[in-house]
């Protein structure tokens, strides 16, 4: 009688009022089933019901703007992409017009001479079976000229295994379109100068810390070792991207 006469006076236990938060967490990841339960049980069950439709309302907007900011990145990823394939494009085409002979290049005394460095080997000359390094270089840049001293320092030992050409691109608009255009065909990226070619081998700048890896390129690459007997601007003519 006591227990009767305190649910008449307190009503029902607030436990029981209470629904079942899994059904919230069910219908967040699942606002259909959320919606269905909420139908089935408003009359029935209403608190689950409640937990059912609260959570299908929040997976529901959370799920549309999850969508709509996904949305958003693949269309901005989707624009890049578009203008990369038509700047890719346009590289091409334009690779394709270039003059090669609009270039003006320097051999390895004009180039040291250009930075007044002085030839240490004066016996110095060039052949026709010299492996050609490409240089493509600033007038006045630092590392541009560490590495032409570089090269005068080793030319009495390693002189007969190569030929210089260099390409000042800071002054010369043709040659910093040369660059652009090499480095897209190799597929290496420019971030500066000196942009050093050997055969297939590709020195983006200039350490120390590079020298007995060079050397033994351009030993290498005299000896028609494995896959560096490669001449860049060659094959870029081969294949029509130069004149």
């Amino acid at each position: 009688m006591n227990e009767q006469n305190n649910q008449n006076i307190y009503g029902p236990n607030p436990e029981q009022k209470k629904g079942n938060v899994l059904f919230l967490v069910l219908s967040f990841f699942f606002p259909i089933i959320g919606f269905i339960l909420f139908f089935v049980w408003m009359n029935s069950n209403k608190e689950n019901a409640k937990m059912a439709l609260v959570g299908s309302i929040i997976g529901f907007f959370v799920g549309v703007i999850s969508s709509i900011a996904i949305t958003f990145v693949f269309i901005n990823s989707f624009d890049d992409m578009a203008r990369n394939i038509n700047d890719d494009a346009d590289k091409i085409e334009y690779i394709r017009k270039y003059d090669f002979e609009r270039s003006k290049s320097s051999d390895f005394k004009e180039s040291l001479a250009a930075e007044e460095i002085e030839l240490k080997y004066t016996d110095y000359q060039e052949t026709d079976d010299q492996v050609t390094i490409y240089l493509f270089r600033g007038q006045g840049c630092h590392y541009c000229k560490d590495f032409l001293n570089f090269l005068n320092d080793n030319a009495q030992e390693y002189g007969k295994y190569f030929k210089l050409r260099s390409y000042e691109t800071w002054h010369d608009s043709f040659n910093s379109d040369l660059l652009e255009a090499t480095a897209s065909f190799l597929n290496r990226p420019v971030e500066g100068v000196p942009y050093i070619i050997i055969g297939n081998k590709v020195f983006a700048g200039y350490a120390p810390s590079y020298d007995e890896e060079i050397l033994a390129t351009i030993k290498d690459a005299y000896d028609g070792g494995s896959m560096y007997k490669y001449d860049v601007f060659e094959e870029m003519k081969e294949q029509r991207l130069i004149k």
